[in-house]
């Protein structure tokens, strides 16, 4: 009988880096065992694969990019689609159907893998409304969690505390903590006093991770998403990440003395002066420097979409751009609000989240108290 490893990895709230952890940790996962595989019991958002099985997006992330086993039905077993809630709530979905295929598809995977890493969808409640939280599929699957936080102390411990007393009402161990996107300057203090307060409860903190903007820069193929339009231009440039947006709301002349590499400006059509400031910015650039071009991409706004001659010209530099027939305010409040999902395409962010979680956790630590399934 196979017995292999298996560790939940939960949060104590939505983007709290959990998805951006647990690629550091399946990155390890590959280096210590022959098989590891990557399972997200209840799925939100999702993709259709082969025009026939709804898959958590993080499933096929993981699955992608690090080659893993298993068949998608089983690494997403359950997706709580629109409208679920009110159906189990009206007695329409059997939720014991559902619970049975989580079971069945773990078993499934532990007949050839020798570690499994669950992610749970959100903070450990989740799910609780359908009676499948996370606190419930890892007793059920027979795992610890590893609890995921934001950068803090007092906020950061209330929110871990009603998750672990959750966790401790189905009998799960929580193994550790690990606190994500803290303030480098306070890194030091977040680490003594947090690690002091969970000692109440024999919970070690494992790791205090610093913020890192670039992990949250939205790439031009989250723009994509967003705004629902293609690319005008800079095709190749997809996946460029931009750690300053720019809002243009001055003269060109101002604006051609404040225009720096890494950023996306964000400019209603009509202003080509601004544009053009750019062009000349980048070939002068592209002349002093051909091997530094200057990085920069634009989000086009308002009712009428930028002209045929400008889209051509920025095209022949390589330099990305949308337009979006909201206006420039609009735009800037979607962009404000957006949370990206990490994509399998997208090869230079996750690389550079290994490295990060890497560089600040021992996972070493983490294999090693990761339990044995029965």
């Amino acid at each position: 009988m196979n017995t292999p490893k298996v560790i939940m990895v939960a949060a104590t709230a939505q983007h709290d880096g959990k998805t951006t952890f647990c690629l550091g940790l399946i990155h390890a996962l590959k280096k210590h065992f022959q098989n590891p595989v990557f399972m997200k019991p209840v799925g939100q958002q999702h993709v259709l694969i082969d025009g026939k099985w709804k898959v958590d997006k993080d499933v096929q992330l993981f699955k992608e990019y690090f080659d893993l086993e298993g068949d998608y039905d089983e690494l997403s077993p359950v997706i709580f689609d629109k409208g679920f809630t009110r159906d189990y709530l009206d007695g329409k979905i059997d939720i014991q159907i559902h619970r049975d295929q989580i079971r069945k598809s773990f078993e499934s995977l532990k007949s050839f893998s020798d570690a499994i890493l669950i992610e749970g969808t959100g903070h450990c409640a989740v799910g609780s409304i359908c009676d499948v939280n996370n606190a419930y599929v890892a007793k059920e699957l027979g795992s610890d969690i590893l609890l995921i936080s934001d950068g803090g102390i007092g906020s950061t411990f209330d929110k871990l505390v009603l998750n672990i007393e959750l966790c401790h009402r189905y009998g799960v161990k929580v193994m550790g903590v690990v606190v994500n996107r803290v303030i480098p300057e306070k890194l030091e203090m977040c680490q003594t006093y947090l690690a002091k307060a969970l000692q109440r409860y024999d919970i070690p903190l494992l790791a205090a991770i610093p913020y890192d903007n670039k992990l949250l820069a939205p790439s031009m193929k989250d723009f994509e998403n967003l705004f629902k339009k293609k690319m005008i231009s800079g095709g190749n440039h997809i996946f460029d990440h931009f750690n300053q947006y720019s809002l243009v709301a001055t003269s060109a002349d101002r604006f051609c003395h404040n225009i720096q590499s890494d950023q996306l400006i964000i400019t209603p059509c009509a202003r080509e002066d601004i544009v053009f400031c750019v062009l000349k910015k980048f070939w002068d650039q592209n002349h002093r420097d051909p091997g530094n071009p200057l990085k920069v991409g634009f989000i086009f706004t308002g009712r009428k979409a930028p002209r045929a001659s400008i889209i051509d010209q920025l095209e022949k530099c390589q330099i990305p751009a949308i337009y979006s027939e909201l206006s420039s305010y609009e735009a800037m409040k979607k962009i404000n609000s957006f949370v990206a999902k990490t994509q399998f395409e997208d090869r230079e962010k996750i690389e550079y989240a290994i490295k990060h979680f890497e560089d600040h956790i021992s996972f070493q630590t983490i294999l090693e108290e990761m339990r044995t399934t029965e």
